[in-house]
């Protein structure tokens, strides 16, 4: 080998060498990581971007992404967005994986039951919260058994889960109990069925005498049976009982004073409520209707203007106390009054 073909040759080599090196040195080239479509659904969901979580959740499923949370959250999303008879699909669809853990397919019944209320089929609906509910004991499924039931109108069902919601938890207060029933009362009073109505009521009553809604229907009921004495004693502990009680409840009970043939003793009741609540609105205010009607016209203007210290923006103690005045022909007062009470229009603004 001549001395020109020898530094060739090793030249060659070199390069060879060289080029070898380089490429261990670069190792294999790293492939682009697929796009985490899941991930950036999630992301979207807590920052509220619900139309990129509906995107990313389709794009993660047809990429071959099988998590079952995927097609949950995709199944609630097209429910959010209204299309609860395809939501409801996809969740039962997932009712048939066999891979499933007991808390997953816990979940998808919960969505099922979600997308069952959407599509107006409550009974449906109820029934897969109590077969969830089987064997099970847990105060939230109670809860929501027992609306479930309410809304179903399955009263007895009702009734039963909310019993049984206070005995797995003794934080439910008979307060709640006594609220919760008395709506069943109150569906049965609408449906004309005022026999389980009272029944109802009734059973409110025992788990808290001062139910409201449940000593109004009495009163009501009573009344519409012709027993005037039982309608005023539920009235009237309904007036002690609850402070700030409504306008239609004092003129519930000057009603039935006056059948009785006692409305004179009507005002001695207001005065004890007003003993015990000096500034009860509904109070003042039926007082003061009752005074006008006595020809106590200082009176009542003393109380409508004690309720409009309170609250200036009661309407009716304002037109109440404006057409006083008015009547009395003390017009001035009636422009204090009005110059106090109602807003000065915005001034006019000229147009540039």
């Amino acid at each position: 080998m001549s001395a020109g073909s020898a530094v060739l040759f090793w030249a060659g080599l070199l390069v060879v060498a060289a080029l070898f090196l380089f490429a261990i040195s670069r190792g294999s080239r790293r492939r682009r990581a697929a796009p985490d479509h899941y991930a950036s659904a999630l992301n979207q969901i807590i920052h509220d971007d619900w139309d990129g979580a509906l995107g990313s959740l389709q794009r993660a499923i047809r990429s071959g992404h099988t998590s079952p949370d995927a097609f949950m959250k995709l199944g609630n999303l097209l429910r959010r967005r209204g299309d609860h008879t395809r939501a409801l699909q996809i969740h039962q669809g997932l009712t048939v994986r066999q891979d499933l853990t007991d808390e997953e397919r816990q979940a998808v019944r919960l969505c099922l039951v979600d997308d069952l209320r959407a599509l107006g089929r409550r009974r449906e609906a109820l029934r897969t919260l109590q077969e969830i509910a089987e064997g099970r004991r847990d105060t939230g499924l109670q809860r929501q058994i027992a609306e479930e039931a309410l809304a179903s109108d399955e009263f007895s069902s009702a009734e039963k889960a909310i019993r049984d919601a206070q005995r797995l938890d003794a934080t439910i207060e008979a307060a709640d109990v006594a609220r919760f029933i008395a709506r069943i009362g109150e569906r049965c009073f609408e449906n004309q069925r005022h026999e389980d109505a009272k029944r109802y009521f009734e059973s409110a009553l025992k788990e808290d005498d001062t139910c409201e809604s449940a000593l109004l229907r009495m009163g009501d009921l009573a009344y519409e049976a012709g027993d005037h004495d039982s309608a005023l004693y539920y009235w009237q502990k309904l007036a002690f009982a609850v402070p700030m009680s409504d306008r239609e409840l004092f003129e519930r009970l000057e009603k039935v004073y006056f059948d009785l043939g006692k409305f004179g003793e009507v005002e001695g009741v207001y005065v004890q409520i007003l003993e015990k609540r000096p500034h009860d609105r509904e109070a003042l205010l039926a007082t003061a209707r009752i005074a006008v009607k006595k020809g106590e016209l200082d009176e009542a203007e003393r109380l409508l203007r004690q309720v409009l210290e309170r609250v200036p923006n009661s309407r009716r103690a304002f037109r109440m106390l404006a057409h006083l005045l008015l009547e009395q022909g003390k017009t001035q007062e009636t422009r204090e009054l009005i110059d106090t009470h109602v807003a000065p229009p915005q001034e006019d603004v000229a147009t540039p």
